[in-house]
């Protein structure tokens, strides 16, 4: 499915989480387990992507990872709720990405959002 991407894949270490992120950043993740090409999981921190990448190497869930930090919490919620819709079904993702805390951000690529947006259009008729 990502074929084109050419991504880099890193190990889910801790040594090598400290060395590549910074405390502090904002962002989203995909976690692979060796051997598969498709994610497992798919998930962002709002306060500290290191810190959750951490938790996740302690668990042994994965094997890589890949990550991309975000400046904003809306673009870090829009782009989590991407790679869910866009892999729905092929991870272990049981539930919608939560809207960032203190803001009211709808997903973009929900249905119901869909629906909303065409409701309000003006009609030319």
């Amino acid at each position: 499915m990502f074929d084109h991407l050419q991504r880099r894949l890193y190990r889910l270490s801790p040594w090598l989480i400290r060395a590549l992120i910074p405390v502090g950043y904002k962002g989203t993740y995909k976690l692979f387990r060796l051997g598969q090409t498709e994610p497992i999981y798919v998930g962002r921190s709002d306060t500290c992507l290191r810190n959750r990448l951490l938790r996740h190497a302690q668990t042994n869930r994965a094997d890589y990872f890949d990550y991309d930090v975000h400046w904003t919490l809306e673009n870090c919620f829009i782009a989590e709720c991407s790679a869910y819709h866009t892999l729905l079904g092929k991870t272990d993702n049981l539930i919608h990405p939560a809207q960032p805390h203190g803001l009211n951000l709808k997903c973009p690529f929900c249905r119901s959002t869909f629906d909303q947006i065409r409701q309000n259009r003006f009609s030319y008729s």
